[in-house]
């Protein structure tokens, strides 16, 4: 295999600069006409003070915590402090102050590349960190932003990070595009939120995030072949805190999404 086609099959994009000097993901079309999977999903506010409720219930039953202690009020973004916290790291006051809380009421939407809250399994608590969607490739300005559920567990990049560092994105929802360009909207049943499964690095230099994907289920598959690996919302603790359970919750069944059309056309740079 080609390392152009190992790297759309493995998630990889590469990262332009765009005029904003923010940075701009261009989609690939991979081998077969798809398109690269799981590359935008959607958080809004409610969904925020639905898992930090979430949030504070695990922390109770892990160990008689509550909410207080994870650095994410239940009351969601309207309290002034900051929104949350990294492991033994000051609250990040600055996010709020620069008016991220505004933008999260109202909706975010996150892509490769950006920074984005995930939960996780401290060690001692449930907690919800900021990190990077995507892991530093070898190469210069790529991101490997997706892993197959499949093969997560034997691949040298993704198997200590999916024994002991796995986590959860939040999502109010996902997008997917077709061949043709018009994008779908996916949520849990009658709009739920979701949580989308992934694993993540730690360290000085890299605090990073990967999406797990599996095969795609009857709503998924006339748009794209894969889909995001969802965790239960009931179970999702133990997918963050008991390794022992990974495996199973690789091999399914999983749970289901629904679709909606929005007709959007997506515009490739690569066909302009």
């Amino acid at each position: 295999m080609t390392e152009a086609a190992e790297a759309r099959k493995d998630g990889r994009h590469e990262r332009r600069k765009d005029t904003a000097g923010g940075i701009k993901w261009d989609c690939e079309r991979m081998r077969g006409g798809g398109m690269s999977m799981c590359g935008r999903y959607y958080l809004n506010g409610e969904t925020v003070r639905e898992i930090g409720e979430l949030l504070a219930l695990w922390n109770r039953r892990a160990g008689g915590k509550d909410c207080s202690n994870t650095g994410w009020e239940t009351s969601g973004w309207e309290k002034e402090r900051g929104l949350w916290k990294k492991r033994g790291r000051e609250t990040l006051k600055a996010a709020a102050e620069t008016g991220r809380k505004a933008h999260m009421e109202a909706g975010e939407e996150f892509c490769p590349g950006r920074t984005a809250p995930v939960l996780v399994w401290s060690g001692e608590e449930f907690a919800v960190e900021e990190k990077r969607w995507g892991f530093s490739g070898r190469e210069k300005n790529r991101l490997l932003f997706n892993a197959r559920a499949e093969t997560a567990m034997e691949k040298p990049s993704f198997r200590g990070c999916m024994e002991a560092r796995r986590c959860l994105a939040l999502a109010s929802c996902f997008y997917e595009w077709n061949q043709a360009g018009e994008r779908f909207t996916f949520t849990g049943p009658a709009g739920e939120s979701l949580l989308l499964a992934g694993c993540y690095q730690a360290g000085e230099e890299r605090d990073e995030f990967v999406i797990l994907t599996v095969g795609a289920n009857q709503a998924m598959l006339p748009v794209h072949e894969r889909m995001p690996l969802i965790i239960e919302k009931s179970c999702a603790w133990e997918w963050l805190k008991d390794g022992r359970k990974t495996a199973g919750f690789l091999e399914g069944p999983f749970p289901e999404i629904e679709k909606k059309t929005e007709y959007e056309q997506l515009s490739f740079s690569f066909l302009q």
